[in-house]
């Protein structure tokens, strides 16, 4: 029996490149991400081309009801490895964020993959075996970019930004 590999974020970027590693390594998946579209194809192509079983979840994990729903579903699963890549950025001064789009980045970034963690983990603990990969973007070391042809990022700030 194939060890099962979930990854969130996997309907494109680095998501999609795990679930390709995995699956020509012989892992069965389940891959997340908001575009059905995009995780069907892959689902077909990686089952077409490895000699493997896989599904789709179409979730958004800043939506509280899809990510409680994705929770309670990969529970009860026996995972071998959990990916979490599912994230957003929003580049825009911090003061210009949206409460609403700030909610949704803490609620992804954040709360999603710590979730979705302790969600798995008790099982992993039971079996004795499994391992959590968290993904996390270089940018956040990056600070604020001044330049003209780009807003500031906003979240992604190490440090105070400076007003002028």
């Amino acid at each position: 029996m194939a060890q099962v590999a979930l990854v969130t974020g996997a309907s494109s970027g680095i998501g999609e490149a795990y679930a390709e590693r995995l699956a020509r390594d012989g892992w069965d998946l389940v891959v997340v991400g908001r575009r059905h579209g995009r995780l069907v194809e892959l689902v077909r192509r990686l089952t077409d081309k490895y000699d493997i079983h896989a599904r789709a979840i179409a979730a958004d994990l800043a939506d509280e009801a899809q990510l409680n729903s994705l929770l309670a579903e990969v529970a009860e699963l026996e995972l071998g490895l959990v990916v979490n890549n599912a994230a957003l950025a929003h580049y825009m001064p911090f003061a210009e964020l949206p409460f609403d789009t700030a909610r949704s980045l803490v609620h992804l970034n954040i709360l999603a993959p710590v979730l979705v963690t302790r969600s798995v983990v008790p099982g992993m603990v039971e079996r004795g075996a499994g391992a959590v990969v968290n993904i996390a973007s270089l940018l956040a070391f990056s600070g604020e970019w001044e330049g003209a042809h780009l807003p500031r990022r906003a979240v992604y700030m190490p440090h105070a930004s400076r007003s002028s």
